[in-house]
Parts: C-alpha cells; sequence; structure tokens
C-alpha cells in the first residue's frame, strides 16, 4: 500500500488488538485528521491513509505493544488495510464474509457516534433467523438498523 508508509512498524494484528500505539478514541478526540472515522460519507481507506500519515498525533503515537487504547482510527486503518489488499470495498468483504455465507438479511457495521440511518431503528429480541451454523454459543439480541431503503438491498444492524 503506497499510503503504509507513515507508521512502517505497526502491524494489522496490532491495529485489530488495539496496541498499534496510535491514539485511540481517549487519546484521539482532538486530533483533526482522526475525525474522518466518525463521518457517514467518505472512503474507509482514504480515511485509513489520512490517520496514518497525519504528522497531527506524532506526540501522542507510542511504541507498538506497550499500550493498550481502546478502537478509533487503528480500526479505520485495518479496515483500509482489508480494502487495499483485498481489491474489494468493506460492504463487499462484509458482505462476502459474514452476510452471504451466514444467510444474514441484516447486518450492521454503523459508527454507533453517527447513527444517520433512514428509516429508523428496529429491533430483534429473538435470533432463530440465524441459521444455526453462524450462531455463537450464547446468542444475545440482535438490533437491526437498516442503512439503506427497504427493498434496495441489505440493511444493517
Amino acid at each position: 500500500m503506497a499510503w503504509g508508509s507513515g507508521n512502517p512498524d505497526i502491524t494489522v494484528a496490532q491495529l485489530l488488538s488495539n496496541s498499534s500505539g496510535l491514539p485511540g478514541l481517549i487519546e484521539g478526540g482532538e486530533i483533526p485528521d482522526y475525525a474522518c472515522q466518525f463521518l457517514v460519507a467518505g472512503d474507509i481507506e482514504d480515511c485509513a491513509a489520512t490517520i496514518f500519515n497525519t504528522p497531527h498525533d506524532d506526540a501522542g503515537v507510542v511504541l507498538p505493544d506497550t499500550m493498550f487504547r481502546y478502537g478509533g482510527a487503528q480500526w479505520q486503518v485495518a479496515g483500509g488495510v482489508a480494502e487495499a489488499v483485498s481489491g474489494k470495498s468493506w460492504e463487499q468483504l462484509v458482505d462476502e464474509i459474514y452476510v452471504e455465507p451466514c444467510e444474514l438479511e441484516i447486518l450492521g457495521y454503523n459508527n454507533h457516534f453517527t447513527q444517520f440511518v433512514p428509516g429508523g431503528l428496529t429491533i430483534r429480541t429473538t435470533s432463530t433467523e440465524i441459521p444455526a451454523r453462524c450462531r455463537p454459543p450464547r446468542t444475545p439480541a440482535w438490533k437491526a438498523v437498516p442503512t439503506r431503503p427497504p427493498g434496495t438491498t441489505r440493511g444493517c444492524c
């Protein structure tokens, strides 16, 4: 990835385990280039490149594997890496890996800070529609939040 040179020592495993050294949700709240992770409009890979290469976080970045920093920008970067190496959009990857194999009619990967969704919120209190092979050992209640108008394509929860 051309944009991966900003922090060359950080691995995908570190991004996903919150140990990348990048500022998390708490530490990164004041970094202007991290704001893209909260916006509905935009591209995951473009946002990841912005986050990974910004000089505005340099004072807050620590060595990988030295500190746990929850969420935020590092997950955006991991999603951008997935898009870059696969050549597919995040939506395509989620569809291919989760939605289609598990025969899901609804699934969500929204940003819980900016839930701009047409059609409102629907709550499912049972998971009986989920094929048995895809159910976790103890199935929680599932929430469904459609992100597209009904009938256009798959929604989100």
